[in-house]
């Protein structure tokens, strides 16, 4: 601020200007923020608060996602122990033509596929298989036979449809390879997700 003020001395007169300090101006020694300061600091904050934020929703959706993805596996050995307390004839005699046509229908298994009249099954990065559909029983060696529409199973509110494909071992025909696939879709992936688990059985 500026003032303004006449003196007189000796019959002279002059005239003297002064600058006061702004309202606005801080001095030494002086305590506090401007406003400018206040707004740069809470927005520094805001932006921390929505990383934190973001970071324990991702953390809480990777800790879902694994519990999920440990449930699918064991849910695959545990169908893989199953069908390997089966006579070693009826793992030859594999699924259920019929039953295995009927599942097909009602759910997605993009692995298998029927090729010439021969149901195919072929994981990612490998040569397709035949699957050992002679089975004539319709009950009673689970988990091959029977193999309900879908072959579900709800573990914690999540429902996981799971099957085992038996298939023969090339140039052995004493071996068959279990393959057990678990898929599932549920939050917060909701994609189907997939695992797998193969053994493979021989003659005890």
């Amino acid at each position: 601020m500026t003032v303004l003020w006449r003196s007189e001395r000796g019959g002279r007169s002059e005239t003297r200007t002064q600058r006061r300090p702004s309202v606005s101006t801080r001095h030494r020694g002086e305590t506090g923020f401007t406003l400018i300061e206040v707004v740069i600091a809470f927005t520094i904050l805001g932006v921390l608060f929505l990383a934190i934020e973001w970071a324990a929703i991702g953390g809480s959706t990777a800790s879902v996602t694994a519990a999920q993805r440990a449930t699918a596996t064991s849910l695959a050995a545990q169908a893989i122990a199953q069908a390997q307390a089966l006579p070693f004839a009826d793992l030859q005699a594999g699924l259920n033509s019929s039953q295995l046509q009927t599942v097909l229908a009602c759910s997605s298994w993009p692995q298998v596929t029927l090729v010439s009249g021969t149901y195919m099954l072929q994981l990612p990065g490998t040569t397709a298989v035949p699957i050992l559909t002679a089975n004539t029983a319709t009950a009673g060696e689970a988990p091959l036979v029977p193999l309900s529409c879908p072959p579900s199973q709800q573990v914690g509110g999540v429902t996981y449809n799971i099957a085992v494909f038996p298939s023969p071992v090339t140039g052995n025909a004493a071996l068959v390879t279990l393959t057990a696939i678990v898929t599932w879709s549920a939050p917060p992936v909701h994609n189907q997700t997939t695992t797998v688990e193969q053994v493979e059985v021989g003659v005890q």
